[in-house]
């Protein structure tokens, strides 16, 4: 499949020889003619996939680009775990992208300049472990960017986890005063409730999911969404 710009080519394909039944996805940019820093400034949304000795895994990442090369990152894995992250990207004049202190992660930058796509080999952790990621550009600005790091996007429990049955009661806390949305979600990801939040403003708040509701046994997940940001804490229900 081809993009509207004509600059992103994504296909799959299934193996019928070698290594029967394997599934492969590749993705394919289009070059422009030059790049400098300035093209990757602004606001990405980007999306990762694994395989390998840590897969499954997938996750979500909100990432600001600064006009130096610097970047901060809030981050949402398969598992529900949050993270906060910081580092230095770089790019040659041919459109190769390189992370700092990641040298097995390498990227490139599409014609239109709107879509990165990364490919980086794990020697931690998971060592071997592949992953595939791309980034599409939401924003040209940092303005969003205050200080060192992203206006805060919070939630977790505020009973002890695990909780009793019947609703999960959340605490929250918002960058801004515009809508936001808080899902309860089971282990499998199904969304089980969502409550519109309307613009409660800064500052911590507290919200019961799942009311009126008899969660059974298990892992639950509560997230919190404002435009392209979440956050994610989770639950152990017990009878």
């Amino acid at each position: 499949m081809l993009d509207e710009d004509h600059s992103v080519l994504v296909m799959t394909s299934t193996w019928t020889g070698f290594a029967a039944g394997t599934t492969d996805l590749s993705v394919g940019v289009k070059m422009a003619n030059s790049y400098t820093l300035a093209d990757l400034v602004g606001a990405w949304e980007v999306y990762g996939l694994a395989t390998g000795p840590g897969a499954p895994r997938w996750s979500r990442n909100h990432v600001l680009v600064r006009p130096d090369g610097s970047f901060v990152s809030d981050d949402l894995e398969s598992d529900g775990t949050t993270d906060h992250s910081t580092g230095t990207l770089s790019i040659t004049p041919s459109g190769i992208l390189a992370r700092a202190g990641a040298p097995n992660a390498r990227g490139a930058l599409d014609a239109g300049k709107s879509v990165m796509v990364w490919t980086d080999t794990w020697t931690s952790e998971a060592p071997g472990t592949t992953v595939l990621e791309i980034a599409v550009k939401t924003s040209a600005t940092t303005a969003s960017v205050s200080g060192n790091q992203l206006a805060p996007l919070t939630i977790a429990l505020a009973r002890a986890n695990p909780a009793g049955g019947g609703a999960l009661r959340v605490r929250f806390s918002l960058p801004d005063a515009s809508p936001a949305w808080l899902d309860l979600l089971d282990v499998h990801g199904r969304r089980l409730a969502t409550e519109r939040v309307e613009s409660v403003g800064t500052g911590e708040q507290f919200r019961d999911l799942g009311a009126g509701r008899s969660l059974s046994p298990g892992l639950y997940f509560a997230r919190l969404r404002q435009g392209a940001r979440s956050a994610v804490t989770r639950a152990v229900v017990l009878r």
